[in-house]
């Protein structure tokens, strides 16, 4: 009897922890939380009825679904914890990869191999003890099975049986369905975009002679304002970013836009930005790859301006970037940055602004528009963002050395959530000084740049779950390219009117397109903006 028990409970306590794992500490005091997962009883039913010899064998395949629908409420629990969001086993599968070269110096396969035999180990040790409490239990009389099946079906009563295993499946069909909608979606939203077809002529004519930046800032969101303790120590570095604009003889305004992401996938904001379409996941992404032809780059480039692409956390083959209609695609690599590498991040973000300041002077037979990806704010925040050096003497990024300072290693830093979050603050104020000295140099042609973060950074960093809010500031050369979004409530300075709605960021294309015409077409006019691309 003794060793029954010991078979039996551990199984039990497993699939109850598993199973119904909480969202929260709080939800451990929840009833709810210790109800019986009726998954475990439907497993011990089928046992039971199925007789020894047969039970012992299929409570082996059941022990390891059962263990495989803890390890999926394993990852989903903390992708939500750390980044705000679900869990998308269809499409975030697809991240594994990447994510290893780039944190591996591209030596991906091996990480790749280690994280395989990590997961297939854990699948293992969850099996074990319920494969051993399933077959404890598949030896009773079968008369016995009648108990699981008596509480299973409380389960369709609404009785206190809990389901998270089956929501759990039936959560990620769903996500899969949604992911191959996505095209249809992104295509019905193509067939109600009449700038598709606009001419030339009518595209961005108040832009004509303009260089138009659009750069991305990462990890910069709305808690950088409202958020007490990030506000506090990246105000100053808000403020001297707003006197050097003002210094330089600079229009500044700033307000609000809702990213579709949070916690990371920088690139799914990107894609809403230039398609005017709102990517939220995986499968959207690849439909916009695989579609993208009337977004900002196309549209830009047929109105006549040169176009570039600068992304310096590229570091492998993106063969898909040449649909995006950019004339230039400068990765990492393309950059040729000499100096010393700061951690994660492939080089520093003055480096990269330096760069562009080269693509635009380099241009002579008219104006630009580049889509630029700043990534020294991005996780794990170690080591520090580099003080910024003589923009004069910058070269191949040389000047840098002895510039990198020491940091917490990423391990030890994620793991001390107030450290973390002193790096968060820090990194953030960092980069905005290093804007504030771009902002001074001058320019040749008359500017607009569009300078908005992300996303927030991951829930961990912050202590709470992150909005999807992200500041854009304005800057421009003159008072007209600044007032298409004055009149969305923008305002003067770095900080954005809190009482103002953020617009989704899909809406920046059309408010481009509408804001920068001769006057507004009403057909054109009409394109509301709001698609979905999941």
């Amino acid at each position: 009897m003794t060793r029954y028990l010991l078979l039996v409970a551990p199984a039990f306590l497993l699939a109850i922890l598993g199973l119904n794992l909480p969202n929260s500490l709080d939800e451990l005091r929840m009833p709810q939380f210790w109800s019986l997962p009726v998954e475990l009883l439907l497993a011990l039913l089928l046992v039971i009825l199925a007789g020894a010899r047969l039970g012992r064998q299929l409570a082996r395949v059941l022990g390891l679904i059962l263990a495989l629908m803890i390890l999926v409420r394993i990852g989903d629990r903390l992708l939500w914890l750390w980044f705000g969001r679900e869990l998308v086993i269809a499409t975030d599968i697809e991240l594994v990869l990447p994510l290893l070269e780039v944190s591996s110096g591209g030596w991906r396969f091996l990480p790749l191999a280690a994280v395989v035999a990590l997961l297939a180990s854990c699948a293992l040790l969850l099996a074990w003890p319920l494969v051993k409490g399933l077959q404890a239990m598949a030896g009773l009389p079968r008369p016995l099975a009648l108990a699981p099946a008596l509480a299973a079906s409380l389960w369709l009563m609404g009785g206190p049986i809990s389901a998270a295993g089956f929501t759990q499946v039936k959560n990620q069909v769903a996500r899969l369905a949604d992911a191959r909608t996505a095209q249809m979606r992104f295509q019905a939203a193509l067939a109600t975009d009449d700038w598709r077809r606009a001419l030339p002529a009518e595209l961005f004519p108040q832009l004509r002679d303009v260089d138009v930046l659009v750069v991305f800032v990462e990890s910069y969101g709305r808690s950088s304002f409202d958020q007490p303790e990030v506000a506090t120590a990246v105000g100053p570095s808000l403020d001297r970013f707003a006197a050097a604009a003002h210094d330089a003889g600079k229009i500044l305004v700033s307000g609000y836009l809702r990213s579709p992401t949070v916690g990371g996938q920088s690139w799914l904001a990107h894609a809403t930005v230039a398609s005017g379409i709102r990517t939220t996941g995986q499968g959207g992404w690849r439909v916009y790859l695989q579609s993208a032809d009337a977004d900002l780059a196309h549209l830009f480039g047929r109105a006549g301006h040169a176009t570039f692409m600068v992304q310096p956390a590229i570091v492998r083959p993106f063969p898909e970037a040449d649909r995006l209609g950019f004339d230039r695609l400068l990765f990492a690599e393309e950059l040729d940055y000499r100096g010393p590498r700061p951690g994660y991040v492939t080089m520093p973000d003055q480096f990269t602004l330096h760069r562009v300041e080269q693509l635009l002077d380099d241009q002579v037979g008219g104006p630009s528009y580049g889509q630029v990806a700043l990534i020294g704010s991005h996780a794990p925040f170690t080591p520090p963002v580099p003080r910024p050096v003589p923009w004069a003497g910058m070269a191949d990024g040389h000047v840098f050395a002895g510039q990198i300072e020491p940091g917490m290693d990423p391990a030890p830093l994620w793991a001390d959530t107030n450290a973390l979050l002193d790096a968060y603050k820090d990194t953030i104020a960092r980069t905005l000084d290093v804007l504030a000295g771009w902002v001074m140099l001058p320019s040749a042609r008359p500017r607009l740049v569009l300078l908005l973060g992300d996303h927030e950074p991951a829930a961990r960093v912050l202590g709470r779950s992150p909005g999807y809010d992200v500041p854009l500031h304005v800057l421009a050369t003159s008072p007209d390219l600044a007032a298409p979004f004055r009149r969305l409530g923008f305002v003067d300075g770095a900080r954005p009117d809190p009482s103002v709605e953020p617009v989704g960021m899909e809406s920046l294309r059309k408010i481009m397109l509408d804001g920068f015409a001769h006057q507004r077409h009403p057909k054109l006019a009409s394109t509301d903006g709001t698609a979905q691309l999941e």
